[in-house]
C-alpha cells in the first residue's frame, strides 16, 4: 500500500488535529462518484460517456446532486462531531469496481 496522500487527505490532516480536541465538527472532505445534472463533464456527457459511468457503478445508477447535499449536510452537523478527517466516498459502489 501506497503511502502517499492525497492533496485532501494532506490539507485536512492539521485542521482535524487543531478541532478534534474542541469538539467541533472536523475537517471532512466528500468525494462524488458520477453525479447526472451537474456542469462538471460538461460536453463530455454524451449518453455513450454516461452509459459506462454508470457502467462502473454497483447500483446502477448515477448519483443525484441532493444525495451528495444529504452527505454533505450530515457531515458539517453537530451529529458528525466524531466523523474528524475523513473523505466520505459516495459512487456508487464504482471505487469496488465491477
Amino acid at each position: 500500500m501506497s503511502r502517499r496522500r492525497s492533496p485532501t487527505r494532506s490539507s485536512d490532516a492539521p485542521a482535524a488535529w487543531l478541532w478534534a480536541p474542541s469538539g467541533r465538527t472536523g475537517p471532512n472532505a466528500v468525494a462524488p462518484g458520477f453525479v447526472t445534472d451537474t456542469e462538471f463533464f460538461g460536453d463530455r456527457a454524451t449518453p455513450e460517456f454516461v452509459a459506462s459511468r454508470v457502467r462502473r457503478t454497483l447500483t446502477g445508477r448515477p448519483g443525484l446532486p441532493s444525495e451528495i447535499a444529504a452527505l454533505v449536510m450530515y457531515a458539517a452537523s453537530p451529529e458528525a462531531a466524531y466523523l474528524t478527517g475523513q473523505i466520505l466516498h459516495s459512487n456508487g459502489g464504482a471505487a469496488l469496481g465491477r
